[in-house]
C-alpha cells in the first residue's frame, strides 16, 4: 500500500498495538504500521530471546517439544516465546489470549511474520536430510463449542498467514469430531485421554511433509493425537508449529542442579 494511503487508513481506523490493545500513531512514511507500541516492543523481543530450559538455546532456535509429541511422530516444534504468567512474557500471553479471542489480521500477521523465516529454515535443512516434494500447513481444529462462541478457528488463521508467507498450500486435513472436556483444569495423561478420538482425517496426506499448526502447546496432548492422525493418514512427516509453549515446571532440585 502507498504511503499516503497508508496514513489516510491509519488516520480513520488507528492500529491497535498486538500486546496492550493501545491506539498506534499514523504510520506516517512507513510501509506499514508497527506492531507494537513503545512499551510492548521491547518486551516482545526480550520474549523472542527467551532461553529453553531443556537446550539452553533461544525458543525461536530450539525445535524441544513434549515427550507425548515426540512419541507421536513430531519431528520438532517451532514456537517463538514462553506463555507464562511472568511480566517480562505479558506482550506474548495477550497476543495468544487475543488470537483466542478476536480474528483481528493484525496479531495474525505479526505471528506469522515471526515464524515462517524459522519454518522456511527447518524444512530446509530437513529436505536436505530426506527430500519430499510435497510440503504443505495444516491446522489443529478448535474445539466447536469455541468456533460457536467466537466465530472462528484461531490455528487456521493463523496457518493461512503462514501459507501466505511461505508459498506452501493451506489444507484441511482433520476435522474436530469430539470435543470433549474443557482441558484447563486436566493432568497430561487425563487430556490425552480427553483427547483420543477427538480427530478425524479428510483429504490425504499420502507422502507429504505437514506442518501442523495451532497457536499455543501446553501438554502437547492435543497436538500429539493430531499428529498421530496424520502419519496414520499417510504423511511422511510432521512437524509442529505454535505461537507459545508453556516451559515444564521443574523441582526445587532440578532447578538446584542448573545453579
Amino acid at each position: 500500500m502507498k504511503p499516503f494511503l497508508q496514513t489516510v487508513r491509519d488516520l480513520c481506523f488507528p492500529p491497535r498495538c498486538v500486546g496492550c490493545g493501545d491506539r498506534l500513531p499514523p504510520s506516517v512514511g512507513m510501509k506499514k504500521a508497527p506492531f507494537f507500541c513503545p512499551v510492548c516492543a521491547p518486551l516482545w523481543e526480550q520474549s523472542l530471546l527467551s532461553q529453553c530450559p531443556d537446550c539452553f538455546a533461544a525458543y525461536c532456535d530450539c525445535r524441544c517439544q513434549p515427550k507425548i509429541m515426540e512419541r507421536a511422530g513430531s519431528l520438532g516444534l517451532i514456537k517463538l516465546a514462553p506463555y507464562t504468567d511472568a511480566g517480562e512474557h505479558a506482550t506474548v500471553r495477550r497476543a495468544v489470549y487475543g488470537m483466542k479471542r478476536s480474528p483481528r489480521s493484525r496479531t495474525f500477521n505479526c505471528c506469522a511474520e515471526e515464524l515462517a523465516p524459522a519454518l522456511c529454515r527447518t524444512v530446509e535443512k530437513q529436505n536436505e536430510k530426506t527430500p519430499i516434494s510435497h510440503t504443505v500447513i495444516t491446522y489443529l481444529p478448535r474445539s466447536r463449542k469455541s468456533v460457536r462462541r467466537y466465530g472462528f478457528d484461531q490455528a487456521r488463521e493463523l496457518a493461512k498467514c503462514l501459507s501466505r508467507l511461505t508459498d506452501y498450500p493451506c489444507l484441511s486435513l482433520l476435522k474436530r469430531v469430539k470435543d470433549g472436556t474443557e482441558q484447563k483444569t486436566l493432568t497430561v495423561k487425563e487430556r490425552q485421554s480427553n483427547l483420543k478420538g477427538a480427530f478425524r482425517a479428510v483429504n490425504s496426506a499420502e507422502g507429504c511433509r505437514v506442518i501442523l499448526v495451532d497457536d499455543l502447546v501446553t501438554t502437547g496432548a492435543g497436538m500429539a493425537e493430531g499428529v498421530r492422525v496424520l502419519r496414520k493418514n499417510g504423511a511422511a512427516e510432521v512437524l509442529s508449529v505454535s505461537v507459545a509453549v508453556t516451559p515444564k515446571k521443574y523441582s526445587r532440585e532440578t532447578l538446584a542442579k542448573f545453579s
